[in-house]
């Protein structure tokens, strides 16, 4: 009990000398000893700070910690009455010494007594404070060391992470495509390869529906789908940017140019007549999530009425529902329109979104700002045209590889 009782004392004196504030106010009894006990610790407790200072400098009611494990140098192991830091540290045979005087007055600034005490052990003396060195030295290097041992830890723990990307395989071209062999391939997979190759990042690509990157809700605005929302994955490949899309989304750098000619189309032949400049009424088909939809129709002055919007998850549906005339006409981005041959353009073309293709991100995403920083790493160096070049061998007979200019 008397060394633990030692420690505590000790461990007040180092607290308070070493890791308070630089203001006046704080003394030996303020600072960061307001933390550990509260707004006002021991200048409201005057009998623990009588106790405190007794111990600390001996006195009439017994002697001091001059003994146990932290005697000598430190502490003093002088006489009864010696007291914690008569000897040593403060100098004099029973805390005579200047320090000892200056810690009595109660009126000695805090950043004064640290320097007299840093001058004292720089000094040597007889005796030196190797328990107090240790304890200042712990001061000046605990800090730098937390910081190493922190970061460490992130850097083990991101090691560890896969960061995971969506694709939905829509277009069936250059930029993303399923092999003869039932293997995901394309322009994109290049790309997002070599980008974590360049951050030194472990990702890989999964396929799930558009819808569960970013949604529509009738009646409702359009969101971030579930995918994102619950870190599903850290990013949907190959998405325009928006105004209506930045509201709950962000966006990587581009990296690819699709173009935003976007029309109506209807079965060959337009068998219902369907008159693009006149739509009111019209059940209209769109692909949830896309970005020809009816924000984009009403940009481009196409107003289509709530009932008359009907969002499906895929082309494959879109499609059926035009067939089976279910619909009257399919909205949906030119790109895609060799995805179906039973149908024509109707009206003219009208333009939806940036054109250029992005990583599409949640708010928190893991992966926005280390993968942007590597792409324009790539692009600057010139790895990304790299890529590209190397896309029109793997990936031409597919159709034309689409990326941005220099």
């Amino acid at each position: 009990m008397a060394h633990l009782k030692e420690f505590f004392i000790l461990s007040l004196l180092a607290v308070g000398v070493f890791c308070q504030n630089d203001d006046e106010e704080g003394g030996l009894f303020g600072g960061k000893l307001k933390e550990l006990f509260g707004d006002s610790p021991l200048e409201d407790k005057p009998l623990l700070k009588m106790m405190l200072m007794k111990n600390l400098f001996g006195g009439a009611g017994g002697p001091g910690l001059g003994g146990g494990p932290f005697g000598g140098g430190l502490l003093g192991g002088g006489p009864p009455g010696g007291g914690l830091l008569a000897r040593g540290l403060l100098g004099g045979q029973l805390g005579e010494g200047p320090i000892a005087r200056a810690l009595q007055s109660g009126n000695t600034p805090a950043p004064l007594l640290r320097a007299m005490m840093m001058s004292r052990m720089a000094g040597g003396g007889q005796q030196q404070p190797g328990l107090l060195r240790a304890l200042v030295l712990f001061r000046l290097m605990g800090e730098r060391m937390g910081k190493k041992f922190i970061e460490a830890a992130k850097t083990a723990k991101e090691d560890s992470i896969t960061h995971v990307f969506q694709t939905s395989l829509a277009c069936d071209c250059a930029f993303e495509y399923i092999d003869d062999e039932g293997n995901m391939k394309g322009f994109v997979f290049d790309l997002v390869n070599a980008v974590c190759e360049e951050a030194g990042k472990k990702c890989k690509i999964i396929y799930d529906l558009s819808g569960n990157c970013y949604t529509h809700q009738t009646g409702e605005h359009s969101r971030a789908g579930v995918g994102l929302l619950a870190h599903y994955y850290d990013g949907c490949l190959g998405w325009m940017q928006t105004k209506e899309r930045e509201h709950s989304v962000d966006f990587t750098k581009p990296f690819w140019h699709e173009g935003n000619s976007s029309h109506f189309y209807v079965k060959s032949g337009n068998p219902h007549g369907f008159d693009a400049t006149s739509i009111a009424g019209k059940k209209i088909g769109l692909i949830d999530g896309w970005v020809t939809d009816r924000v984009c129709l009403k940009l481009n002055n196409k107003e289509v009425e709530l009932q008359n919007a009907i969002y499906v998850d895929d082309f494959e549906i879109l499609f059926q529902k035009l067939e089976n005339d279910e619909v009257e006409a399919i909205f949906m981005l030119e790109a895609y329109a060799h995805l179906h041959s039973g149908m024509e353009v109707a009206g003219d073309s009208l333009q939806c979104g940036s054109g250029n293709f992005h990583v599409m991100t949640g708010e928190d995403s893991r992966c926005d700002c280390w993968f942007d920083e590597a792409l324009g790493k790539m692009i600057e160096s010139g790895k990304y045209y790299g890529v590209c070049q190397k896309a029109k061998r793997d990936h031409g007979h597919k159709g034309d590889i689409k990326c941005m200019d220099p």
